[in-house]
């Protein structure tokens, strides 16, 4: 069982990502957050796996990863559409966020959330293939 947090600040993609996630055997939805300090409180109780959170959240930053990893807590993070796929993959790098999935890609979701830990994202697995 992979326990899940959200935070989308009403990204256009929440709905979809927790209607994937919801259906995805395996996988429970703890709580959608209202903003990253709500995501790390719910981090900080110790029942959270993983965190899904737009790469672009306000307050996404390497101290909040570092405070989510404390936890035993993975980012996944979403990439906007408009947002250059190498900003965001640098961005990510800077934070430490080593999965990304593209809005465009949502259905990859739950493969993001349920990998293990150390696993490879599927943008990376993509990479490799020279996708």
């Amino acid at each position: 069982m992979v326990v899940v947090l959200i935070v989308a600040s009403g990204a256009a993609w929440e709905s979809t990502v927790l209607q994937l996630l919801q259906e995805h055997p395996g996988v429970v939805v703890l709580k959608r957050c209202v903003d990253v300090d709500d995501l790390l409180a719910a981090a900080a109780s110790g029942q959270a796996d993983v965190a899904v959170v737009g790469i672009d959240a306000p307050g996404l930053d390497l101290a909040a990863v570092d405070h989510l990893r404390r936890h035993g807590v993975r980012p996944v993070a979403i990439v906007p559409a408009e947002a250059s796929g190498d900003a965001a993959r640098l961005r990510a790098s800077r934070i430490g966020v080593p999965a990304l999935v593209a809005d465009a890609e949502l259905t990859r979701v739950p493969e993001a959330v349920t990998a293990p830990r150390g696993a490879p994202s599927p943008r990376e697995l993509d990479a490799a293939a020279g996708v």
